[in-house]
């Protein structure tokens, strides 16, 4: 089995192990011949894997070190792992013995393992792995991302409603390749929930940061504010210095060459083909930058409701030993659950507007004034 992935050639050696389903998911990125490459050998046997001694890890995923290179693996209940080589040029898919694919697990957990070997591979390329919907309008890919549950997803089925020939590329987690000077967006045989995807590819023009707001605004973000959304935004390979390194270069020549956008948007149809207009016209659209400071709650604060009112606590202690609790009322609530992601204060004196019975001025008035008491307390990012 010999596929294509972002102009990577991966050659699979006995490809009849692996689950129905994922020969299934694998086949749209077939490819006749190598062009010349060399491609990336991986196999798939039965058995345990190598022993290793661990490196990294994370609530789902294990990295260990093994002779010649590193296993993947999950930390629980696994039912296979991968074994990646040092030169990132060979891939071992260990299935274990009596392992079954009776509810799609064992797909799903070497689909993830072979993205996240694949993620380090690419990085030597220089490629990106983004956590966005992708896309493809009129010859070139748009990338929807945002912070989970901020309606990325929406806004892309909107974008894919309203606007006349456009298809999705990938449902999450594309992969963008530098090519011609810009970036290229690849589809990639993984797309998270929704697993749509197809094996096309188009240059990036535009990556859109979605936050859900009363009514439709966009703007481009500097390049500071784009290099610090897109790292938070890409998946990076801390395991390796390397890739790692590869990963933070990548990131700045996005920020540099592809416009990035922060979508104030409504879940409103509509939205799509606004967006589709201003794109259109990316010298009509203003700068974030004129005074607007981005503002967050920093992280190790949760929020409870208590009675009538809400506490927000530091989950941690002070250095005086003091714990950090914040009494909050209704619009107090609000506004902390806008400012669990980066937001300005225009941006929150318009959504106070919108669902509170409240002048402009008292608005502005009571949200610095709310402000300053985050401030006081330590507990505002800017």
């Amino acid at each position: 089995m010999l596929l294509r992935i972002a102009a990577t050639a991966v050659s699979v050696f006995a490809s009849d192990l692996l689950p129905a389903t994922l020969i299934a998911a694998l086949e749209p990125f077939e490819c006749g011949e190598t062009n010349g490459e060399t491609p990336v050998i991986m196999s798939v046997v039965s058995g345990q894997e190598p022993d290793g001694t661990l490196a990294f890890a994370s609530a789902q995923i294990e990295v260990l070190k093994a002779i010649d290179g590193r296993i993947f693996r999950f930390a629980k209940n696994a039912l296979c792992a991968l074994w990646l080589s040092t030169q990132r040029d060979r891939l071992t898919l260990y299935i274990r013995d009596g392992a079954r694919d009776d509810d799609g697990t064992l797909t799903e957990q070497a689909r993830t393992l072979f993205r996240l070997a694949f993620e380090e591979i690419s990085a030597q390329n220089g490629a990106l792995s983004i956590h966005a919907s992708a896309v493809i309008h009129d010859g070139r890919t748009v990338c929807f991302t945002g912070p989970s549950g901020a309606g990325k997803s929406t806004a892309a089925q909107n974008f894919l409603k309203s606007v006349p020939d456009s298809k999705m590329l990938n449902a999450d987690r594309p992969l963008l390749r530098p090519e011609n000077g810009g970036f290229t967006a690849y589809g990639a045989p993984w797309s998270g929930k929704e697993n749509v995807y197809v094996n096309e590819s188009a240059p990036l023009c535009a990556i859109v940061d979605i936050r859900k707001h009363p009514f439709c605004r966009l703007q481009r973000l500097d390049f500071h504010s784009a290099f610090i959304l897109l790292l938070q935004r890409v998946s990076k390979p801390l395991w390796d210095g390397v890739a790692a390194a590869n990963v933070l270069n990548s990131v700045e020549r996005v920020a540099l060459t592809v416009p990035v956008y922060r979508y104030y948007c409504s879940n409103e149809p509509g939205a799509g083909e606004y967006l589709a207009a201003m794109l259109a016209r990316p010298n009509e659209i203003e700068l974030l930058d004129k005074g607007e400071k981005d503002m967050r709650i920093k992280e190790g604060y949760v929020m409870r409701r208590l009675l009538d009112n809400h506490v927000a606590v530091m989950a941690g202690i002070k250095a005086d030993g003091a714990p950090v609790a914040i009494m909050l009322n209704t619009v107090g609530a609000f506004l902390w659950e806008r400012l669990l992601h980066p937001t300005t204060e225009r941006a929150l004196i318009e959504c106070v507007l919108d669902e509170f019975a409240v002048d402009e001025a008292t608005a502005a008035s009571d949200i610095r004034e709310f402000l300053d008491s985050l401030r006081s307390v330590g507990a505002l990012d800017e």
